[in-house]
């Protein structure tokens, strides 16, 4: 059983770390359109941005409204929110000539399994990533996620004892060549069993990281808002993965209608965002972005929609929108839905 735990906690964090290979980029980060006045330089922020927290089987075009793909499915396994409030907050800072990037996620629910429950209480993710200004390629200088999470250990489970739940935190510290990676399993017995194994790989040395353009994982969201989204773009960047200690590439492309990008009206409901008071509904248009690994297994993971202007407008000059990620879709284990993170409020 042990042996099976590795290997799937090694397959796990593998698919959460998302990597992939990709192609030559066609576009270069822009300002930093998170500031009233964006620019090239290290800007003094202080925003913290809150999202409602959905999830949705995502097998239909429907339910998807277009905006995401449609998911194959899986009828032996689901998941429903339920019990406490599931939340999401992303906060961005400056702090000691660096900018300091914070998410945490919180789920509760319920996987379903035949005529069978499993409760998900405070599963929760959370990470930071401290990182370079515009002018030194949004440079990652340290990350680190820390995760308690439930695990069904196989796409079908027959019980209750297929569904283990641990913690860990990885680690990642940069050096100007080198990326040196830790991964620490929780001190509990059911964490130490399923990452326990998994433990002993490390530290790693991850070589030459930075030869091609790099984002790392947790920030690629973030770093997404810096694009002006004129035209069509195809951004591949590098991503360390830390289950195999290698350097692979992400692919983030605009969802686009021909050769041109295609614009989405995204409706937010009673949203406290500063420029924009707190209106019962306000519209915004969007540019979807999506994220995708190549290769083998690789796959599309993650779409996000940047507000570009408000409803109608080509453009917004005076950047009230802040280019602000209003939703993301973001792929869940074994092919049972999409998690939906809709923007609430920006402070």
């Amino acid at each position: 059983m042990k042996k099976k735990l590795f290997a799937f906690a090694a397959l796990s964090l593998a698919g959460v770390l998302l990597v992939g290979c990709g192609n030559a980029n066609s576009v270069n980060f822009e300002k930093t359109y998170w500031d009233k006045n964006p620019s090239d330089a290290l800007v003094t922020v202080n925003e913290k941005l809150t999202y409602t927290v959905d999830f949705i089987k995502g097998t239909s075009k429907e339910e998807l409204g277009g905006l995401a793909s449609a998911l194959i499915g899986n009828d032996k396994l689901s998941f429903a929110l339920g019990g406490e409030k599931s939340t999401y907050t992303a906060e961005l800072t400056t702090e000691d000539g660096l900018y300091v990037y914070r998410t945490r996620l919180v789920v509760n629910g319920t996987y379903t399994f035949g005529e069978n429950t499993y409760e998900v209480t405070g599963d929760t993710v959370e990470t930071t990533v401290k990182f370079k200004s515009l002018k030194d390629g949004f440079a990652p200088v340290e990350s680190v996620r820390k995760a308690v999470n439930v695990i069904p250990v196989n796409s079908a489970p027959a019980q209750k004892e297929q569904f283990v739940k641990g913690g860990y935190t990885v680690k990642t510290t940069y050096g100007g060549t080198d990326a040196r990676v830790e991964f620490f399993a929780d001190e509990d017995e059911e964490s130490r069993s399923i990452y326990g194994e998994l433990e002993k790989k490390y530290p790693l040395t991850v070589k030459k990281y930075s030869k091609q353009a790099y984002i790392d994982n947790d920030i690629s969201v973030l770093l997404f808002r810096t694009f002006r989204y004129n035209n069509s773009i195809s951004y591949t960047f590098g991503s360390v993965e830390p289950i195999a200690g290698e350097l692979k590439t992400v692919v983030g492309s605009t969802v686009d209608e021909g050769n041109k990008p295609k614009r989405t009206e995204i409706t937010l409901a009673s949203p406290r965002l500063p420029e924009y008071g707190s209106p019962n509904t306000l519209a915004f248009t969007a540019q979807g972005v999506k994220f995708s690994t190549q290769g083998n297994g690789g796959q599309t993971y993650m779409y996000a929609y940047y507000a570009i202007a408000g409803k109608g407008e080509t453009e917004d000059s005076e950047n009230k929108t802040r280019r602000y990620p209003l939703k993301i879709f973001q792929r869940a284990i074994h092919n049972t839905g999409y998690f939906v993170f809709t923007l609430s409020s920006a402070e």
